[in-house]
């Protein structure tokens, strides 16, 4: 709905997809390719302005996703647990192999809820699941000021002969923190090494 009768209008739009491919809909709607994958987005917002700044920090409501068989570009979260694990072993003297450099995170399953106020959208139940990984988090993406920060934890569960091998069935079990933040069209990922050789 647009209310257009006051000097400041209003819009509100509630709405669910079922089955979209949220990266053509990401793309179009916010010039953003970071995501791929397929399945469920609701919206509940509000918001009210004359630009569209405005109306991004004036963003509030709800909205929620559930994706299947897609990933998170920009990273590869399990080959850079290797290549960490890979900078450990040199330490100690071992021998390693050269990590897969392929900048994407596949999953299985990604899932999240997201309360917005002000134009920040709140999640604390980020899942990402994936043969390999168990991804959760938390933390802030910044609507209004194209930004984000997270805090997610990374554990390796599996592996598969040509995604790993033996460098990462050493690692099963280990949770490692990584770091997400930056600008919503290209954030920074850094794991935290510390608190993987701890």
């Amino acid at each position: 709905t647009i209310n257009a009768a006051p000097a400041t209008p209003a819009f509100a739009v509630r709405h669910n997809m079922n089955g979209v491919s949220v990266g053509p809909l990401l793309r179009d709607l916010a010039d953003n390719d970071t995501l791929e994958g397929k399945g469920n987005v609701t919206l509940d917002v509000t918001s009210q302005g004359n630009t569209v700044g405005a109306l991004k920090k004036a963003l509030n409501g709800t909205a929620g996703l559930k994706l299947a068989d897609g990933a998170v570009k920009g990273i590869d979260i399990a080959g850079s647990i290797r290549n960490a694990r890979a900078k450990l072993g040199a330490l100690k003297g071992e021998q390693t192999q050269q990590a897969d450099r392929s900048q994407r995170t596949d999953f299985s399953e990604l899932t999240g809820t997201f309360a917005i106020r002000n134009g920040i959208a709140r999640n604390n139940d980020l899942s990402l699941k994936s043969p390999l990984l168990r991804v959760g988090g938390e933390g802030d993406v910044n609507i209004g000021e194209d930004s984000l920060n997270y805090l997610v934890k990374a554990s390796i569960v599996g592996t598969s002969k040509g995604q790993g091998g033996r460098e990462l069935d050493d690692l099963k079990g280990i949770t490692v923190p990584v770091k997400v933040s930056g600008p919503l069209a290209a954030p920074s990922y850094k794991l935290d090494f510390g608190a993987m050789v701890t």
